[in-house]
């Protein structure tokens, strides 16, 4: 972006330029000068790719596959960079820009108000099959031989499932499906029926 810088026109000027079809300026620039704001934290809007990607300052930075296909807005405040939609914070990750890759920024415009944390997504229970997967909403997730038999926790967010044994993330993967959630605790196991001999007389 450029540094803005005084204006030699006089109002005679001016008037000249709207009678010849000119028009109001928009928004002031970002200041970047000196006495400015370098650095001071600023939104833009982006489509995320198919690969979980989007363009800033000439450069793919990653912010998940999972939002592939969305428009998102950034905000970058220091160190910190923001996905936000519908004015909800999806995630954080580190600001991968510098102050002054920030200040040129395509489509910057100031940053509003700090984002509402998204609610928590629901966790639910699930056993693994003996096949080392599990099913929600309809969704078959593969989590490995390794849990077969066990009742792992799954984290049901919008856009996402994590799976969890306590608290350890084992894996994170892609919600395909909108099904709501019927049941959220595992049914216990049938206890084996015990053969009674018949009893004699």
């Amino acid at each position: 972006m450029s540094r803005p810088c005084p204006s030699r026109l006089t109002p005679a000027h001016l008037r000249q330029l709207l009678d010849a079809d000119g028009r109001p300026a928009g928004p002031a620039l970002i200041p970047t000068g000196p006495g400015g704001q370098p650095g001071a934290p600023v939104e833009v809007d982006r489509l995320v790719n198919a690969t979980g990607l989007i363009g800033l300052a000439g450069r793919q930075h990653p912010i998940g596959y999972h939002f592939a296909g969305r428009r998102v807005t950034v905000r970058l405040d220091h160190g910190v960079m923001q996905i936000i939609a519908d004015g909800l914070l999806l995630r954080s990750l580190p600001n991968p820009l510098t102050p002054s890759q920030q200040s040129r920024l395509r489509d910057a415009r100031p940053a509003g108000p700090p984002p509402q944390p998204a609610p928590e997504p629901p966790r639910v229970q699930r056993r693994v099959s003996c096949r080392g997967a599990l099913t929600i909403a309809g969704q078959r997730v593969h989590v490995g031989l390794l849990h077969a038999g066990r009742t792992l926790d799954v984290e049901a967010a919008d856009t996402t499932l994590r799976i969890y044994d306590g608290d350890q993330l084992i894996t994170e993967t892609a919600r395909t499906t909108a099904k709501p959630i019927a049941r959220f605790k595992v049914r216990k196991p049938e206890l084996p029926r015990q053969h009674q001999s018949p009893t004699t007389d």
